[in-house]
């Protein structure tokens, strides 16, 4: 699999024999590289690289470029985000950590001196996105990686708001109308959930089947006949993925929140429903 963004080429090889992958994937880079060639393109080199999942076969592999042997890398950037060849997500969110941690000093210069309002729109405009972009993705993590990020973004909003330690953390959301980062990371695996049942043209077409609904396996009339399909998951890695993790809670949202046609509905209702509840006990 290829995808190109402008000047940006990623290649994405899955072979189970390493004698296989390695010989694909000297295929493949000669192959892309014979097409820039023809199409008076240039590949860098110097900003190619590979990487190997998982880490214990990147000593069998070798990829070459004439007589250049492309790097090896534990991470890279792909979209804006940070993949590491462990797919725990732990160098996305150190990056991300420490692009917000420059905001502590400047949050303390700037809190009274500014309207609440003014604040509120710092903090979403310098830190929230951060946050969002990959949200989906990075925070299938483990609490451990994403423990510091969680705390760190609890401080910055504690010192715009200029509230004590022990403010329920709840309210410090609810006054900024917003979400901590782990019902925010539901938020956005639902919402991804519902515009695939009810408006799958929003989607790109890589996600024409990511979920399955139950009745398309099964005509039982059963009560769960609608909600979304398990596969048999035995590895903590399938367990984080976004189609098992999103479809399993999924399937513990209350009905009256999945019966939302509307995304811009759904989405604030959901908000409503993450602020008040307990995740951990539901989900």
């Amino acid at each position: 699999m290829s995808n190109f963004f402008a000047d940006d080429t990623n290649l994405f090889i899955s072979v189970v024999d390493v004698n296989t992958l390695n010989q694909k994937c000297n295929y493949c880079i000669d192959t892309v590289n014979r097409w820039f060639v023809a199409n008076r393109l240039h590949l860098n080199v110097d900003k190619t690289n590979t990487m190997v999942f998982p880490k214990a076969k990147a000593n069998d592999i070798c990829v070459r470029l004439s007589d250049i042997i492309i790097a090896k890398v534990q991470y890279c950037r792909y979209l804006g985000i940070f993949l590491d060849y462990t797919l725990n997500w732990s160098h996305h969110t150190n990056i991300v950590y420490s692009n917000l941690m420059k905001y502590v000093g400047i949050f303390y210069k700037i809190k009274s001196k500014l309207p609440l309002s003014v604040l509120k729109n710092i903090y979403f405009a310098f830190v929230y996105r951060h946050i969002l972009y990959g949200i989906e993705i990075y925070a299938n993590t483990s609490s451990i990686h994403l423990k510091k990020l969680i705390t760190l973004n609890n401080k910055l909003l504690r010192i715009l708001q200029n509230k004590l330690y022990k403010f329920h953390l709840k309210d410090l959301y609810h006054n900024f109308d917003t979400l901590a980062i782990p019902e925010l990371h539901i938020h956005q695996m639902l919402i991804l959930v519902h515009k695939f049942l009810h408006h799958i043209l929003l989607l790109p077409t890589a996600f024409a089947n990511y979920f399955t609904i139950n009745s398309a396996i099964h005509l039982h009339n059963t009560r769960v006949r609608e909600n979304l399909h398990l596969d048999y998951v035995s590895t903590n890695y399938g367990k984080m993925t976004v189609r098992y993790k999103a479809s399993k809670i999924w399937n513990k949202l209350p009905s009256s929140l999945k019966n939302f046609f509307s995304v811009k509905h759904f989405s604030s209702k959901l908000k409503e429903f993450l602020q008040v509840v307990d995740i951990d006990s539901i989900f």
